[in-house]
Order: structure tokens, then sequence, then C-alpha cells
């Protein structure tokens, strides 16, 4: 599957941006790309390197869950990101068809160097001021990401 680009250019002022990747790992570096790009030419007004950084890290996060545990093994699906920001909030928007994240099955992660997994959704809370995710009575599941910008503007 071709990565589909919406809205890739600095002087396109749309609000929001859009992506759909193939539900591969190959497609992360992309991902993170247009991630990267899209928040220093839209959000320029709060771009800076840790928001960037933690915004990054969170999203292929999310979207490594969705690869891992959304669909049955061997099974790869489309995922559409969607990025939107205003001076206030960053929100990122991650949709799939598979299975949803139920968060009460996930166990609390260990912090103590026994595990090499688990800390996905740990991470997202740790660097994201909101995280959400469900499913739609259509059947398409999401997970939002949200990063309010007012407290980056005054640090």
């Amino acid at each position: 599957m071709e990565n589909k680009h919406h809205s890739d250019r600095c002087d396109d002022r749309q609000t929001l941006h859009r992506l759909t990747i193939a539900g591969d790992t190959s497609q992360l570096a992309n991902m993170r790309q247009w991630l990267v790009s899209t928040i220093r030419c839209r959000c320029e007004f709060a771009a800076s390197e840790r928001l960037i950084s933690d915004v990054e890290l969170a999203l292929q996060e999310a979207v490594v869950n969705v690869m891992a545990h959304a669909w049955e093994a061997g099974v790869q699906r489309p995922i559409n990101l969607a990025l939107s920001c205003d001076r206030a909030t960053l929100r990122l928007d991650i949709s799939y068809q598979g299975i949803a994240f139920e968060e009460s099955a996930v166990p609390p992660p260990i912090l103590d160097g026994s595990s090499d997994h688990g800390f996905g959704l740990f991470i997202m809370k740790q660097l994201m001021d909101e995280v959400r995710h469900g499913q739609h009575q259509d059947g398409q599941c999401f997970i939002r990401l949200e990063k309010k910008l007012n407290e980056q503007l005054e640090r």
C-alpha cells in the first residue's frame, strides 16, 4: 500500500492533515517524517523539539500497539492518521479496523527492569495530556492523543 499524504505542503492552509499508512512496521519511518514535518510546518508556534519528540514517541507507541494487537497474526490493514493543531491543542487521531483496545485488560507496567514490553500506554499517558480510545458504532476503532500547547508556549 502506498502512503497517501494530504496537505503536506506548507502553503496549504488546511487545519487538518491526514496520512494513511499500511499496517506494517516498515511504514513507521515515513509516519514519523510526516508527523515531524507537519508539526514544524503547521504548528510552528509550538514546535519545540521536546514537544515534537513527545508527540512522535506517543504516536509511534499507539501505532505499534495497533499493529501488534488489533489484528490477527499476519493481517495488515490501513491505519488512518489525522493531525490538527491550533494555539491551544495539538490533536492526533488514529483510526483503524480491528479489535478495539480494552484498557482494563492491560496490567500496569512493571517498572523494575524485569520486563521489556507493556509500556506503551504508560508512555503515551506520560507524554500526552489526554489519551482516549474506543470504537465507533460503525466498527472503526480510534485512539486520540492530545497535547495542550498553552503550557508549551509558557516554557
